[in-house]
Parts: C-alpha cells; sequence; structure tokens
C-alpha cells in the first residue's frame, strides 16, 4: 500500500517528514519553500484554483514549482484512444490542456520559466500524453 511504501521511505531517510495535507489549506506557514512539486494530482482537485494558490502561498520568494498532468489535447486523447473526459470513477475532476495550465498559473502569480511535453515517443509537446511546466513565484 502506499502507506507502507511511504514508511519504508521515512525509515530510509530519516530527515524528512512526511505530513498528509489537503492541497486547498495546506498546514504551512508562507514562504516555507524553496521548491513544491504538484505531480499526478491536479486532475483530482475540485478547487484546483485554490490549491494553486496555496502552492504559491508557501513557495519562498523566487522559489521553484513544478506541475506535472496529464494533457486533454494529448494526440492519442485527439484521436479518441485515450478518453478526453475525466475518469469519474478513478477521482478525476478536470483535464486540462497546456493553455488552461498556463492560464491558471498565470492567474496564481506564478511566472512560467519552461513547458515541456512528455511522452514515449517523439512529438510535438502540445500533443504529447502528459505535459510538465516549471514556474517561478
Amino acid at each position: 500500500t502506499n502507506m507502507k511504501r511511504i514508511k519504508e521511505l521515512k525509515n530510509k531517510y530519516l530527515s524528512i517528514r512526511i505530513i498528509k495535507a489537503n492541497a486547498t489549506k495546506l498546514p504551512f506557514r508562507k514562504n516555507s519553500f524553496d521548491q513544491v512539486i504538484l505531480s499526478g494530482v491536479i486532475q483530482y482537485i475540485k478547487d484546483y484554483q485554490k490549491a494553486l494558490k496555496e502552492c504559491y502561498k508557501v513557495l519562498k520568494p523566487n522559489g521553484t514549482f513544478l506541475i506535472a498532468t496529464i494533457n486533454k489535447d494529448s494526440l492519442l486523447r485527439r484521436l479518441g484512444i485515450i478518453p478526453k473526459e475525466p475518469k469519474k470513477d478513478a477521482g478525476e475532476y478536470k483535464i486540462f490542456s497546456s493553455k488552461e495550465i498556463a492560464r491558471l498559473l498565470k492567474e496564481a502569480n506564478f511566472s512560467i520559466v519552461s513547458f515541456w511535453g512528455v511522452d514515449f515517443i517523439s512529438m510535438p509537446k502540445g500533443l504529447c500524453t502528459n505535459i510538465l511546466f516549471k514556474a517561478k513565484k
């Protein structure tokens, strides 16, 4: 299970502290972290805009924010091989395009540094199955 794996990692890396928290109400002070990573999570968060604002809040000035998610506009979704709609039975709330993620980052006051498409073959980044953004506070 995930908790078992977390305990294994915690035992291996005793210096890390693992805290389970709600992404829309993070239990950390403002300007606490040099880096915040939201990987494969945003599509499961109903109030994703609030979650992004929370990430911004806990990030130190000039801190780095990484966000990775599936791409609504991927080639496989455009061809109908993978459904374009969220998998509600798996808990997905919304699937985003790269343009939507870029807009949301800007609305949360992040400055986008770079954007990548991540896939099993080389293709234009906007058509990749997964997208990754690097932003700064």
